[in-house]
Parts: C-alpha cells; structure tokens; sequence
C-alpha cells in the first residue's frame, strides 16, 4: 500500500525511526507517560488481612487482544491494591517473547475490575498522547527494531527492562491529525481483519475435512475393500474384521497429575500441561515419556489433548496416558480428538 507523502520530512536522529514529517516532534516515552511495574510472585501471603484479585499474567497479554480465558487470582494485603491496579487506557506490554512480537500488547479496557499484573507485563499510562496511538505505535516495524536493539537475547527470546522502554522515541503528531491517522487505521485493519475472517473460515473447513480424515483411518483404515464386523459400540459402527476393540484402560495407563496451577514457572526449565492448549513452564519434571495429555475438567473437556515424548510435569486435573500397549500413542491421540464427545455422550445418555 502507498502512502501520499508531506512536503517536508527532517531526519528523527535515530538510524532505526529514519525521517518523520517536519512539523511531528519526537519525544522520550519518559515524557509522554509513566510505567507501572507489576507484582512479583514471591512467598505465599496468608489470606487473613488480604484480598484476593486478579491478576493478569504474560499468557493474558496477546499481540493486540487479551486472552482472559484463564485469569488466575492472587492473594495481596488490601494496602497494595492501588499500587498494581490497571486503569482502562493503559497500554499493556510484555517484557519478553518472542523476537517479533517483543514490546507489543493492548490496551486494557476495564474488562475485569479490581485487576493487576504482574512484573513480566508492563502497564504504560499515557497523558500527552493517545492510549491508541502508543499501541499502533509500538506494533510499528521501527518500534520492535529499538526494542530488539536493547533487549537482553538468549534462544528466539528477548526481553526489555522498563527503563529501556522508557527510553523509547515516539513520533508525536498534532492532535488532529492523530485522530485522523488513528481513523484510517481502524478504517484499514478492519478490511484486513475482514479478509483474514475469510481465510480463517476457509481454514476452519480445512480443518474439518482433515479431521474426517483421521477420524476415518483410525476406526476404519486405509483399506476400502477390507471386510468389517460391529463393534459392538453404537457410536463407533463397523471397524474392520481383522481389529480388536478394547476399553481404554487396557491399552495404556491412566493417571491424573500432582502439580497445581500456582506451580507454573513463566521460564521453567519443561512443559508444563494444564487444562487448556496454552502448555505453561515448570521447573519440576516427574515424568519422561511418549504420553497424550487431556483436561479431566472444565471448558477444555474434550478439547484440549496434547501429544508429548520428553520430560514433562502436569495438572493435578489433568489425565496422562502413557505405557501404550498394542497401540502407538499417537493412534490413540488421534483416535480420542476425532471421537471423544461421540463416546461421553453416548455414556452419559446410558447413565
């Protein structure tokens, strides 16, 4: 897409912003905002003289959405409240991930009341420019290059201090065409999210049609002419003559978890597998093996299945199968994502 261009341009002073419009200035992020720092996870508070909050963690803060699916809460003495309490209009930022999405974040809307976050997220409250314009702004190619620039690097992860965001130059534009830009913007991304609507659907058709698929092979092979027989499962019809069919329980081992969610390390050393698809961080490692990892309760029953070989831990609501016998473990994960409401439900009609 093009752009139409001002009559004069003066260069930022900075290699990574290049030139800007003549009449824009170019301001610390110090000057145009204050950072609230978040809440360090340390030893437990006893609940007596306490509230319990909300509170927001790197996994709620996506790259221009939050995912509020699983807020966990926390203990805090009530005089602490103010000083972690998001407002609407602060733009919230992690302080790590992934290369390409270092420094980007939303806007925090008052969705939940009372919350505050943690030390990983940033809460950037600004009050001589536009919440909007800071956001769009620090999704820019030219903000994530200032911040990969002063970030600290290991292995396809960087992270920012609060007191290099600061030191970040913003471009400030006249108020009036802010809004203007701010508008176009809006006007832009909402055809582009459109069309990424469509694709998303197509996708979602795709989806289907592999899952019928492997649905397919794994309850009647990959031989159309094979004989078949009953099951003897109303729900899962004929298979074919030369298969077995057996409950569960006796082709592999079946355990729920230990670990609680409070154990969750945001940089633990192995996988941490809880009741939903986001797989979280652990330092702990009670197992190493081919296992399927599936939620025992709430929204992800039937949803949520993980296929895992390696060093692992899990929730104490988690079901772990493992020791696979006559069958590969990925067989079984697939068989269980393509049939398992088929199965539940037909039970829970028998009951």
């Amino acid at each position: 897409m093009s752009f139409p261009r001002y009559p004069a341009y003066k260069p930022s002073g900075l290699e990574w912003l290049g030139e800007v419009p003549e009449h824009w200035e170019v301001k610390p992020l110090k000057r145009l905002a204050e950072i609230q720092t978040g809440l360090a996870k340390g030893k437990e508070v006893e609940p007596e003289g306490c509230i319990e909050v909300p509170f927001l963690r790197v996994a709620n803060v996506q790259d221009g959405f939050l995912d509020l699916e699983n807020v966990h809460t926390i203990f805090i003495p009530e005089s602490s409240l103010k000083r972690y309490l998001l407002r609407p209009g602060d733009v919230l930022m992690n302080e790590g991930g992934d290369f390409d999405k270092l420094g980007r974040g939303c806007i925090w809307d008052g969705t939940i009341s009372l919350c505050i976050h943690q030390n990983h997220v940033f809460a950037v409250r600004p009050h001589l420019i536009l919440p909007s314009w800071l956001n769009a702004y620090t999704s820019s190619i030219q903000a994530n290059s200032y911040f990969i620039s002063r970030s600290k690097q290991s292995t396809n992860l960087a992270s920012i201090s609060s007191s290099n965001l600061m030191d970040l130059r913003v471009p400030v534009a006249p108020d009036l065409e802010t809004k203007k830009i701010l508008d176009f913007l809006s006007h832009e991304t909402a055809k582009i999210d459109a069309l990424i609507a469509e694709q998303q659907r197509l996708i979602e058709l795709l989806q289907e049609k592999r899952q019928a698929v492997i649905s397919h092979a794994v309850t009647k092979g990959l031989n159309p002419d094979a004989p078949m027989k009953d099951s003897g499962v109303e729900w899962l019809g004929e298979v074919p003559e030369h298969w077995g069919v057996k409950q569960l329980r006796y082709v592999c081992n079946i355990q729920t978890g230990s670990r609680d969610t409070e154990e969750a390390v945001e940089e633990g050393e192995y996988p941490f597998f809880v009741r939903s698809q986001i797989v979280e961080r652990i330092d702990s490692c009670s197992f190493d093996c081919e296992a399927v990892l599936t939620a025992g309760d709430g929204a992800g029953v039937g949803k949520v299945f993980h296929y895992y070989v390696g060093p692992f831990d899990f929730h104490q609501r988690v079901y772990m199968l493992n020791e696979f016998k006559q069958m590969h473990g990925k067989l079984v994960y697939h068989f269980l994502k393509a049939n398992f409401f088929k199965g539940t439900s037909k039970n829970q009609q028998g009951t």
